[in-house]
């Protein structure tokens, strides 16, 4: 944006970044450069070019009023942008609440069913476990009574009744 000139001095509005700090820029020579940054990347140029040799055919704009303009057509952008960014902050900040929620919901009920099948698990190592004692019962019920029949076997090819 360039607007051309006779005013030896232009004064850029005090702008407000995301952060709440404030930036203000004024320039009192012949060339203005005027950045307004924002902290998340937007850049905003205004360079006023103040040129002594102008050709005679230009028109001259009164620099007070098309500055002042300017100024608050920046300052209504500006404004207009630090207002969307309250809003986006709004918007994730309800959006982490609702995560957060949604995903401690979910880790509830993994727990949850992680109990159950612990609790199924347990059960059946329970049942199985069982099984395997009667098993091991029984092995050892019928280990004793072949090594009775083995000594009565044996006592018999000695032929001692016993």
């Amino acid at each position: 944006l360039g607007v051309m000139c006779r005013c030896p001095s232009v004064s850029v509005d005090t702008v407000y970044s995301r952060r709440g700090q404030y930036h203000h820029t004024t320039a009192k020579t012949n060339t203005l450069q005027a950045a307004l940054s924002f902290n998340i990347g937007i850049s905003f140029e205004r360079n006023l070019n103040f040129n002594k040799e102008l050709d005679s055919n230009l028109i001259y704009i009164c620099c007070s009023s098309r500055t002042d303009d300017i100024s608050r057509k920046a300052q209504e952008l500006v404004e207009k942008i630090n207002q969307s960014r309250i809003s986006n902050e709004k918007m994730i900040d309800s959006f982490q609440e609702t995560l957060v929620e949604k995903v401690t919901d979910l880790c509830m009920q993994m727990k949850e069913h992680m109990c159950r099948v612990f609790e199924e698990n347990s059960d059946r190592m329970q049942v199985n476990l069982q099984e395997l004692q009667e098993v091991l019962d029984s092995c050892t019920k019928l280990s004793h009574e072949l090594l009775e029949a083995n000594r009565a076997l044996a006592c018999l090819r000695e032929g001692n009744m016993p």
